[in-house]
């Protein structure tokens, strides 16, 4: 029997992306690192898998709990989101505020629920109309912009100080914060859609 390889047609963990992908050009998910502002005006970085397929942003309730002393603005959260799979998952809480992308800032919104350890924070397409955003695949950057500045940025899967701290256990879309937690293994993340 001839071994047929399975596509998984919409991925959001993309948790097996490996250095061989990436030196052939494989397409691979978009992250980059972003900055919460805090109530003194503090950064709370996280690195943001950034997928306008999704219809809201979210964060991991793994980095939740390693940030939410960090950041005010929290309030309950009544939003029920339904995944690809057709489960609906509860939002735990969400946050509002300005968000940093390399000295680009806008306000927008997130909110909190358990995505199973495959991405630390999800940039939605309502976050990422408000930044403007433009992808340009062919060289893999985002072009974003405020009132202010207009910048473009690099998709950071691809840096190498990423790679070397990882094993082929781990999601190359995990926050820095999860990897600790997801060493060794994890579970296949909820897709998601909002409801």
């Amino acid at each position: 029997c001839e071994f047929i390889p399975v596509i998984d047609l919409y991925s959001v963990g993309h948790v097996m992306t490996t250095k061989d992908q990436l030196d052939s050009k494989e397409a691979v998910p978009f992250t980059h690192s972003i900055s919460l502002e805090g109530p003194q005006g503090e950064a709370v970085r996280v690195r943001g898998l950034f997928d306008d397929g999704a219809m809201i942003s979210a964060m991991c309730t793994l980095i939740y709990d390693k940030v939410k002393h960090c950041l005010d603005n929290w309030s309950q959260s009544t939003q029920k989101l339904r995944m690809a799979n057709g489960n609906i998952v509860n939002s735990l809480i969400k946050w509002n505020g300005i968000i940093n992308i390399n000295r680009v800032k806008m306000w927008g919104e997130f909110e909190v629920f358990d995505s199973g350890g495959g991405w630390g924070f999800l940039l939605g397409k309502p976050m990422l109309q408000a930044f403007e955003a433009v992808h340009d695949y062919k060289t893999d950057t985002i072009s974003i912009s405020d009132e202010k500045s207009s910048i473009t940025i690099k998709n950071q899967i691809t840096y190498p100080i990423a790679l070397h701290q990882i094993d082929g256990s781990i999601s190359l879309t995990a926050n820095i914060k999860q990897w600790e937690i997801l060493w060794g293994g994890m579970e296949t993340p909820p897709s998601r859609q909002v409801i």
